[in-house]
């Protein structure tokens, strides 16, 4: 049976679009597929990597049957007759796109125990374009017409290849921004076990992001709330305040400036305690999950009416200290001796001085009286509850 192609240059170039959209989108994926699929008269696609031993997974399909991908992933990947073929490691060329025939004849994929699975799911021509190589195996594009299909030819075998550079890229990109979304979200879930408030900001004061607690604090309304996602106090000369501390960190946290931002009482309507906020550049070479730069500080905030006392994890997430090197600051700043520190925590002098080193490197400080100085001043309200 003939199905008509779609190879023209517009086509191409609509496809090279959608694949970089998927890429942010995953939902985007499958269309993108059928698509291909139909661009080049196949009647489903897949992306797929097998390493031509025994290993093979088909990750995202379009147009195919989910029991065929289920059996294929579960076993039919083992007996894969185009992947297994003697030619397909020499076949398998990055942004090379290959049709079933030249892995393996006709009348021999007939004989083995893969054809009777792909032509019963309608699946029996295909034309695989590689896109990558590596340890994992050989990644790529698989499209697929019928049993009484006309073969892959020529022209559908350059328009893949055309089109296989940017659609490795997608891949790669999409793969890049799912890894960075699990570091963001596992970032992000460790600030809401911190037991303050605690605000991702942009340089304007615009709040990116909220843990749980900060959150308790804003839905009060009381002294401190967001009007369009910007961070308010109910004095227009604080909120003025938090504004100019927010810029300034900004322009510490793009190596503009040497600003380390500040504290802020703020009043409450209620009569409550005020509010105790710390606003402080952020530390880039910390693992907050953001690959962007919009979050620019973080903005600390005590309730004493509602808040436990913070532990180490503060110090950790202001100067990306190690939970150990956390504790000893903590009992440094409360005035403990090296050989106090040592008793505490079980450490010998030897260690308590390494992890005091460590701690003043991070800290910029060059003395452990700098470093008192800089955790009691601003930080000894919000940190230093209970060494732990």
């Amino acid at each position: 049976m003939r199905r008509r192609t779609r190879l023209d240059q517009s086509t191409l170039l609509a496809l090279v679009d959608a694949a970089y959209s998927a890429a942010e989108e995953h939902h985007r994926w499958e269309p993108l597929l059928a698509s291909i699929a139909d661009a080049v008269a196949g009647t489903a696609a897949c992306l797929l990597v097998h390493n031509l031993v025994e290993a093979g997974n088909a990750f995202m399909a379009a147009g195919f049957d989910p029991e065929a991908t289920r059996l294929y992933n579960e076993y039919y990947h083992r007996v894969d007759a185009w992947a297994l073929a003697p030619a397909a490691m020499s076949l398998s060329r990055p942004m090379q796109a290959t049709a079933d025939q030249v892995y393996i004849p006709r009348s021999a994929l007939q004989r083995t125990e893969f054809h009777p699975f792909v032509k019963r799911y309608g699946v029996s021509r295909m034309i695989h374009t590689t896109l990558r190589v590596d340890e994992r195996g050989i990644s790529g594009l698989s499209v697929y017409r019928g049993e009484r299909d006309e073969p892959f030819g020529d022209r559908e075998a350059a328009f893949l290849s055309a089109l296989a550079p940017h659609l490795d890229r997608a891949v790669h990109l999409h793969d890049r921004l799912a890894q960075a979304a699990h570091e963001r979200n596992a970032a992000l879930d460790g600030l809401d076990n911190v037991p303050i408030g605690i605000l991702l900001v942009t340089g304007e004061g615009h709040v990116v992001h909220a843990n749980r607690s900060a959150d308790r604090t804003l839905a009060r309304r009381d002294g401190l709330f967001l009007d369009r996602s910007l961070l308010n106090a109910g004095a227009p000369h604080i909120t003025a305040q938090i504004r100019q501390y927010c810029a300034e960190c900004a322009n510490t946290t793009l190596g503009r400036g040497m600003n380390a931002g500040g504290t802020i009482s703020v009043p409450r309507p209620s009569g409550a305690r005020n509010l105790q906020l710390l606003v402080s550049p952020v530390r880039r070479t910390q693992a907050l999950g953001f690959s962007d730069d919009c979050v620019a500080a973080m903005v600390f905030v005590t309730d004493p009416d509602q808040d436990t006392p913070p532990n180490a994890r503060v110090l950790q997430m202001l100067y990306g200290l190690t939970p150990a090197e956390s504790r000893v600051a903590m009992l440094l700043a409360c005035g403990k001796s090296v050989r106090e520190i040592g008793d505490a925590c079980q450490y010998t002098v030897q260690t308590v001085q390494w992890y005091s080193k460590q701690i003043l490197s991070k800290t910029g400080c060059r003395s452990r009286a700098a470093l008192v100085r800089e955790l009691s001043g601003p930080l000894i309200s919000l940190t230093i509850a209970s060494p732990e």
